[in-house]
């Protein structure tokens, strides 16, 4: 009996510490990695990086190369582009951005007596 209950209590201060550890903001490994599980943020100063009293430095990253940030926190790469026309021209070029809607949206190509249409993708 006295084993049985010894394995509940281990078992139960077991529970205890990992629902801690997952409570936290931030969780680090062995290595002295740091897992964020939020970038609401964004990036942040530079300025930041040692005020610990801010909830913000906890939810932020020094520097964002080539990741966009959901609203929700979540941090994914950013769509890549593809070769799509040449301008065939040697003259000045212009691209502007056109959204119909947000999920049909254009990129218009402005130059010397024409205009070209290339849909893209959000």
């Amino acid at each position: 009996m006295e084993d049985r209950a010894k394995k509940d209590i281990l078992w139960i201060v077991f529970v205890l510490v990992v629902t801690l550890i997952m409570g936290m903001h931030i969780l680090s490994i062995a290595n002295g990695a740091t897992i964020y599980n939020s970038f609401n943020s964004g990036e942040l100063s530079p300025g930041l990086k040692y005020r610990v009293d801010v909830d913000k430095r906890y939810m932020g990253v020094a520097t964002l190369e080539n990741i966009l940030v959901r609203p929700q926190g979540r941090a994914h790469k950013r769509p890549g582009t593809e070769y799509v026309a040449d301008a065939n021209d040697s003259g000045e070029v212009r691209l502007f951005p056109f959204e119909y809607k947000e999920e049909d949206s254009y990129a218009i190509m402005f130059k010397h007596e024409s205009i070209g249409f290339f849909r893209t993708v959000p």
